[in-house]
């Protein structure tokens, strides 16, 4: 495991000290050498697959991979921190293209090496360009695939962590800088312009900040008049949703106002509303845009430490894909049937944190979902097609209704094979999701020793008298180890 371990939001480092977000960034020594030595490396990459998932290890000097995207023609692109390059792979034949960064890169200090060059963390395809963020010069540069050359784009805010990367409807990229509190627009002529943001004064959960600077994560576009931006100030107490025009960027906060989010740091569009990943309590929030009520989503649990750790969403159609950092996991709920699939990122899963790969970010394409592995420096995908041999389903109507002190009880059907045993997991009054609520779940069932056809489990809800009314989410699931099924139910708490 290598010493530099992405904690919470791997940059956004949560500090005890006032509870305010902090960069940690490498500062200027001396120069370090490139491990390429040359401006385009050629290399042909071994797989290893399991079940859904297919993995690629990367060559020797570590490249740590981060920042992924998928090009028309099914070819990856993603970024390499520690050389710093854009890499382009063929996984029809296994080709990789590395392409050197220009320039040269300082070493770090605190605890930083040679290897830790840079930080890359948005890759996009834009203008005929292949571009990516670059925090420690503060730019963006731009590799033209057909001459192999790069653009350089220097941004005017010093120290300012660009970011995510959004291709926008008005042929312009935007991104995003969390350390400035910037959104950003480059235009087709090359030039810049940067807009800073702030944390609107009745949004803010302390009297002792008015207007801070915000920590815009990353933008999605609805159409050519309407974007919107997560911010992940730890400052912002209500909605942290904001929408702008392009044409006119004024950002102003939507959905209500009062809603506790947790540490949310990605967003997509879907299902009539906005998918947020949130950090701190290892769930997805959705907004419908239309009614503005808020659902939660839930993720199973690992046994190792308390959250998942959501990192970033990208939805198609009703399937809502993210990857769990500490959970070492690619998940995927299906919105219209209310479930969530998980698939293990390793074979066997990972059994505590110095085994995790540290899978930051990944991105859609065709039938897979592409995903980078800073730890273990490969790449890989989970293939979408990709049926698992077991399924849950809730054999009744979904919603629960107990009032405060009462019980209920709702059965779920497990379908399939699996010669493995399959445990299941239900979420308590310590899980981060129904922490304090004073709910309990139980079942007549915590194992099968395997399974061969369906099976029914009946799972009790017990409501303390103290619980607060009110909707909330429920996580069933049973897994194999490698991979969880779960399904969502609804409890509604009465008076």
């Amino acid at each position: 495991m290598r010493g530099r371990l992405v904690l919470v939001l791997a940059f956004l480092v949560l500090l005890s000290v006032g509870g305010v977000f902090a960069i940690l960034r490498p500062s200027p020594a001396f120069g370090c050498p490139s491990f390429l030595g040359m401006p385009v490396v050629k290399s042909e990459l071994a797989s290893r697959s399991f079940g859904a998932v297919t993995t690629f290890a990367l060559p020797a000097p570590e490249r740590w991979p981060n920042a992924i995207a998928v090009a028309p023609d099914g070819s990856v692109w993603f970024g390499e921190e520690a050389v710093p390059a854009l890499a382009h792979f063929f996984p029809t034949n296994g080709t990789l293209i590395e392409y050197s960064f220009p320039g040269s890169y300082p070493k770090g200090s605190g605890g930083y090496d040679c290897a830790d060059k840079t930080d890359i963390w948005g890759v996009a395809l834009w203008g005929g360009r292949v571009w990516a963020t670059d925090s420690s010069m503060d730019r963006l540069v731009g590799l033209s695939p057909t001459n192999d050359t790069f653009k350089v784009v220097a941004l005017a805010a010093n120290e300012s962590l660009p970011y995510t990367l959004t291709p926008g409807p008005d042929d312009a990229l935007w991104f995003t800088q969390i350390s400035s509190g910037q959104i950003g627009t480059l235009f087709p002529n090359g030039t810049a312009a940067e807009h800073s943001v702030q944390v609107p004064e009745h949004l803010n959960g302390t009297t002792a900040t008015v207007n801070a600077p915000g920590v815009p994560a990353q933008i999605v576009f609805a159409n050519s008049s309407v974007g919107y931006y997560v911010d992940a100030s730890p400052l912002i107490s209500g909605s942290a949703v904001f929408a702008f025009d392009p044409q006119d960027f004024r950002p102003q906060p939507i959905g209500e106002g009062n809603q506790s989010l947790s540490d949310p740091d990605s967003i997509s569009l879907g299902d009539g509303g906005v998918w947020l990943a949130q950090h701190g309590d290892s769930s997805l929030a959705f907004e419908d845009l239309k009614s503005g009520n808020w659902t939660f989503y839930p993720t199973s649990s690992v046994g190792y430490i308390g959250t998942t750790l959501p990192y970033f969403v990208e939805t198609n159609g009703s399937l809502v894909w993210f990857n769990e950092h500490f959970g070492n996991r690619m998940a995927v709920i299906d919105s219209s049937e209310k479930t969530l699939t998980e698939y293990s990122l390793s074979d066997p899963a990972a059994a505590n944190m110095s085994q995790i790969d540290n899978v930051l970010t990944f991105a859609l394409g065709g039938e897979k979902a592409w995903f980078t592995e800073s730890t273990s420096d490969a790449i890989g995908f989970v293939n979408a097609s990709y049926r698992p041999s077991f399924s849950i389903s809730a054999n009744e109507s979904p919603v629960l209704s107990v009032q405060r002190g009462g019980s209920g009880n709702v059965q779920v059907d497990l379908q399939g094979n699996s010669s493995s045993p399959i445990s299941i997991q239900l979420p308590d009054s310590t899980s981060p999701t129904l922490a304090g609520t004073d709910i309990t779940l139980h079942t007549d069932k915590s194992e099968l020793a395997s399974l061969a056809g369906n099976q029914t489990i009946d799972v009790g809800v017990d409501v303390g008298s103290g619980a607060t009314p009110g909707r909330y989410t429920l996580l069933i699931t049973a897994t194999d180890g490698l991979i969880s099924r779960s399904v969502y139910l609804e409890l509604s708490i009465l008076p």
